[in-house]
């Protein structure tokens, strides 16, 4: 499986505009979402999306995937925990087509759905993600918490509170987690 980059993304969104007569959104998550935001690269086989796509769309995709030659797979995703408000935050992607609209995710909102999961992997896609496009530790810790910890998360909050601290130590490092390590506590002890 070979690094999939912004361009090859393009060139299949813009081949699909050709195939198309009628205008499709597609909301993309996950590693797609940092690739078309933020112009990270990673290996993967499969492009998430937020909403439904439709089997028309879905065609489109594999037939512009199969005259591209790029190896990406597209679906609904299945496991993903994102910030209440989330929505409200996605982007046009700059992928220019007449017909297709390719969105992706907030890069705070990209993270925290990222830290939910708490895989290595996934720990791994924000940092590449803060290395191309610097995240605002303020803002991620807002989200957090306004939106995320006590609406959507499922499990034990506690668990939760260990991903983000591991994120934060892993990016910005473990001089910034001490600094904000109290401010965590005392923001999650305050609403428990």
């Amino acid at each position: 499986m070979d690094e999939i980059t912004k361009d090859e993304i393009a060139l299949v969104i813009k081949e699909m505009d050709k195939l198309t007569t009628s205008n499709i959104e597609i909301f993309f998550v996950g590693s797609i979402a940092s690739i078309i935001g933020y112009d990270t690269s990673k290996q993967t086989n499969d492009a998430d999306t937020y909403n439904s796509i439709t089997t028309h769309a879905v065609e489109l995709w594999n037939k512009a995937c199969e005259i591209t030659g790029v190896d990406l797979k597209i679906s609904q995703t299945s496991v993903f925990l994102p910030p209440d408000l989330f929505e409200d935050r996605y982007q046009l992607s700059n992928i220019s087509t007449k017909k297709i609209n390719a969105y992706y995710m907030e890069k705070h909102d990209f993270s925290i759905s990222k830290l939910a999961r708490g895989l290595d992997k996934d720990f791994n896609d924000i940092q590449a993600l803060h290395a191309k496009s610097p995240l605002d530790l303020n803002i991620l810790i807002d989200i957090f918490f306004d939106e995320f910890l006590f609406t959507v998360a499922t499990g034990r909050k506690e668990n939760h509170i260990i991903s983000l601290k591991a994120v934060i130590e892993r990016v910005w490092g473990e001089g910034k987690l001490k600094s904000v390590e109290n401010l965590i506590d005392h923001r999650y002890l305050s609403k428990k």
